[in-house]
């Protein structure tokens, strides 16, 4: 029997960089994290046993690439959606890999995501799934028919660390159909010039090793997109529970925080894991004091956005 397992961490998005700036339109940045994480097995005979919408994105996926129906799927791990990690993307990519894998053929991981809708505002799902660490694309034109391309990819240090938390927020969930008409026309942002200085200022001090002027830039990158989205969600956070977390984070040391495409996930770095789980000692100990429920971890910046493996026995 013939088995190919593609495992993939999920993705933190760190904000936009621009939103309106003819031709160019949004122009995202991110980064792949190693947890949480989701796996993807397929065998060359079995059954799928998935639950809910996991089940209805297989077959989807599957079927219009022409897998048969015999093929085993088992999909673990991670599996939350619409919480700001990209689980969608990870999910719909690890099954194309792990398709392609099993019949032997290369396959265009960017012209499939763009196939199945994926990348259609940022391409940072899918070049952190390819490439791993941190990457900024170029920003979408009207009419240009694919995943906005990467303009920079950099490796974190491999000392440096996110802490994460992901609380539950009740009736909260923004996705895909939820948001196209948001993202639909952008508007031009009145501090684009200090959105452009402070992404250059990232990427040389993420190629350079320096932690401060990394999450200082994040942190500019952040307040500036959460200004933009704010006539939608309400503030810069999303929710309560979020902003709280993030209030938290900051108190705590954390650098560079903020929130995760649309939330509820916050996140802030730290230059060494002994700080990072210091922190999250103390941010999960504060969710329960104040009645938070949800998750708090910690987590090194990925350098492969996923791995791959054939199996033969």
């Amino acid at each position: 029997m013939r088995s190919v397992i593609v495992r993939a961490g999920m993705r933190l998005h760190l904000g936009f960089y621009r939103f309106s700036d003819p031709p160019f339109e949004y122009g995202g940045l991110g980064l792949a994290i190693e947890e949480p994480s989701l796996s993807v097995t397929l065998t060359d005979e079995g059954k799928a046993a998935l639950p809910g919408w996991v089940a209805d994105i297989a077959l989807r996926v599957l079927g219009e690439i022409g897998v048969p129906s015999n093929v085993g799927v088992e999909v673990e791990g991670f599996l939350d959606r619409h919480v700001g990690l990209g689980t969608t993307t990870r999910l719909m990519l690890s099954l194309l890999k792990a398709a392609y894998l099993m019949r032997g053929e290369a396959v265009d991981l960017p012209a499939m995501a763009w196939r199945f809708g994926r990348g259609r505002v940022s391409g940072v799902g899918v070049w952190t799934f390819i490439y791993g660490g941190i990457v900024v694309d170029s920003g979408r034109v009207p009419d240009m028919g694919r995943v906005p391309p990467p303009v920079s990819h950099a490796y974190f240090p491999p000392r440096w660390r996110a802490v994460i938390a992901l609380p539950t927020v009740n009736g909260y969930s923004m996705s895909e159909v939820s948001e196209e008409p948001i993202m639909k026309k952008p508007l031009k942002h009145p501090k684009q010039d200090i959105l452009y200085s402070a992404v250059a200022r990232l990427l040389s001090a993420t190629h350079l090793g320096l932690f401060d002027e990394f999450v200082t830039s994040i942190e500019k990158i952040q307040e500036l997109t959460g200004e933009y989205f704010s006539r939608w969600q309400g503030g810069i956070y999303c929710c309560e529970q979020s902003r709280a977390l993030a209030e938290r984070m900051k108190s705590l040391g954390l650098r560079g925080v903020g929130q995760s495409s649309w939330g509820p996930t916050v996140y802030g770095f730290t230059p060494t894991n002994e700080g990072a789980g210091e922190a999250a000692t103390e941010l999960t100990a504060y969710m329960r004091e104040v009645g938070i429920k949800g998750y708090v971890w910690v987590t090194r910046i990925a350098r492969n956005g996923h791995t791959a493996k054939v199996l033969n026995r």
